[in-house]
């Protein structure tokens, strides 16, 4: 891992973005089996090669990544690389040179007076730990998102333990280009990958190290589910009961308005405090995002996003974001007012209203992302278990990183709900 001496390249990446920054496009010699690659940090230099090999999907589009690359949050630069093999362009990977300094993206306040003493002694010895954890990663991935957005294959016929075996070898040569030129990076890090996949690391030459993280939670909508009423309808007796409390609970009082690009703006320092307020529930965090993140999503994908303020004696006490994908709905960022969350039931009347949004819209599901599980199980979402791989190019070290993590990050027991009949 990169500590002290790399302090100065941690505070360049964090103060950059590359929009006002002379853009680098680095060109790799070819490696195994006639592949090549091109790395660059500015997406409009190979804007159409990008367009022609990446997927119908929102978040390897060209506004979406473009808008990050622009503003990105806090310790992150956004990176692109495209995969050749015999000089015919083959896949795209969707990359971010990450600070990471566990000190800032952990949480060990929240919930320690409930802590026995055993535990309280490993939560400061976690603590002490993390003070001293400073490095530069390189993530195929997007630490914004849940799910699979590292790396994207055109030619589908390319197995996909082949994929990976490739992906890996891209990432050695893009750290070694990314050193060269002044951009040193410790560990490597393959970001959310689901469990089920027919695949197994046990059967590469990898030096990658798999670990679970939480799951991304998912609700599929039912084809009988045409409106509201009918998912309420498939719930066993309590739950519906539940729901309906719910809905009382919020009360009539409160004014459910989705917020233009104008009410966003002049809202956008409120939305960022409740989002802040809401993340500061998370025992890890590994960014913050800027100020004007909403509203500028709503610039670049206009009705594929909606945000969903609630009202109450004119002021916002909670919002929503939701992403509208090709098949699917993401549940995007949200934030609401702590202090009124549990008279009012805010946050689970959230989860209700995004159900039915996403029956309205007829998508086929609704990605929760992962963090508080079980009242997203409550609802009808279940867990898919992800993975992350991680490597360093020190050997020593590539066996200290991933148990560094499993020491400071552990597992946290949650209870799966079941609400349908």
């Amino acid at each position: 891992m990169e500590y002290a001496s790399k302090k100065k390249k941690l505070i360049k990446i964090e103060n950059q973005s590359s929009r006002g920054n002379a853009p680098f496009i680095l060109h790799s010699k070819k490696f195994q089996n006639d592949f090549s690659l091109v790395v660059f940090d500015q997406l409009q230099s190979n804007k159409e090669d990008w367009l022609k090999l990446i997927p119908d999907n929102i978040f390897f589009s060209f506004p979406f990544l473009e808008m990050i690359e622009h503003t990105p949050p806090k310790g992150i630069k956004p990176l692109y690389a495209i995969l050749s093999q015999n000089d015919k362009q083959i896949a795209v990977l969707s990359l971010q040179l990450k600070d990471i300094d566990l000190s800032e993206s952990m949480n060990f306040n929240e919930g320690f007076k409930k802590e026995n003493a055993i535990q309280r002694f490993g939560t400061a010895v976690r603590k002490k730990a993390a003070g001293i954890a400073k490095f530069t990663t390189l993530i195929c991935g997007n630490v914004l998102l849940t799910g699979e957005y590292g790396f994207h294959f055109a030619d589908n016929t390319i197995l996909y333990k082949d994929q990976f075996n490739i992906i890996e070898k891209s990432l050695d040569t893009i750290v070694q280009l990314l050193s060269k030129n002044g951009y040193p990076c410790g560990p490597v890090l393959m970001k959310d990958y689901y469990k089920d996949k027919e695949f197994s690391l046990n059967n590469l030459e990898s030096k990658f190290t798999e670990f679970a993280v939480q799951p991304n939670m998912i609700l599929n909508i039912r084809d009988e589910w045409n409106e509201f009423g009918d998912y309420l309808s498939s719930m066993k007796s309590k739950y519906r009961v539940r729901a309906k409390r719910a809905f009382k609970k919020l009360g009539e009082d409160v004014v459910k308005q989705e917020m233009t690009i104008e009410d966003i703006e002049l809202n956008e320092q409120k939305l960022f405090d409740l989002y802040m307020e809401t993340a500061s529930e998370a025992d890890f965090n590994l960014f913050t995002l800027p100020v004007n993140y909403f509203s500028l999503l709503k610039k670049q994908l206009g009705d594929k996003i909606k945000v969903v303020s609630y009202i109450l004696d004119g002021k916002i006490i909670g919002y929503y974001t939701i992403l509208f994908n090709t098949e699917y709905m993401e549940a995007h960022y949200l934030g609401y007012d702590k202090s009124k969350n549990a008279a009012r039931q805010i946050y689970l009347n959230m989860l209700y209203d995004l159900i039915k949004e996403g029956i309205d819209a007829s998508v086929d599901k609704i990605q929760f992302a992962r963090t508080a599980l079980e009242i997203k199980s409550s609802v009808g979402a279940v867990p898919y278990d992800m993975l992350v791989y991680l490597k360093h190019k020190s050997t020593w070290k590539n066996k200290l990183v991933p148990r560094l993590l499993g020491f400071m990050v552990p597992d946290k027991e949650w209870v799966p709900r079941s609400p349908f009949k």
